[in-house]
């Protein structure tokens, strides 16, 4: 398979599924964040965890105020930060 293809047309290309630890062969095997509440906090979790990105990168949780382009500032969401976030991705970033 090449790097860059959608084996199984779920939008990530094959290199991005083998590092985010899914399969480039089943779309319903994704990268998903869940939000729940937690004692009236968010809390951001994502499947699959830790023990299946590949090594040498890592999942970062971020968070913004804002959806606005010009606005938008993606900050690493900690727990005492999540509060003052209403929107949040996880980025997979290399380990430095």
């Amino acid at each position: 398979m090449a790097a860059n293809a959608d084996a199984d047309s779920d939008g990530l290309p094959n290199w991005a599924e083998y590092v985010c630890g899914t399969s480039p062969t089943d779309p319903a095997e994704k990268l998903v964040a869940f939000i729940t509440m937690v004692n009236g906090e968010p809390v951001v979790t994502y499947s699959p965890g830790d023990s299946q990105i590949a090594d040498g990168f890592k999942a970062v949780i971020k968070g913004t105020t804002e959806l606005s382009a010009a606005l938008s500032t993606w900050e690493v969401v900690t727990e005492t930060r999540t509060s003052t976030c209403r929107f949040f991705r996880v980025e997979i970033v290399p380990e430095n």
